[in-house]
């Protein structure tokens, strides 16, 4: 199984420490992928 960090901080509830949840995984869907299109 293969995890990514921005899925467990997501399943774990884990923030950075300044507060935010970034998620690689829907950034790179929404404009990398979108852009590609």
């Amino acid at each position: 199984r293969t995890v990514t960090s921005w899925g467990l901080a997501a399943e774990y509830g884990f923030t950075d420490i300044d507060g935010t949840r970034p998620d690689w995984g829907a950034h790179f869907r929404e404009h990398v992928l979108a852009a590609a299109v």
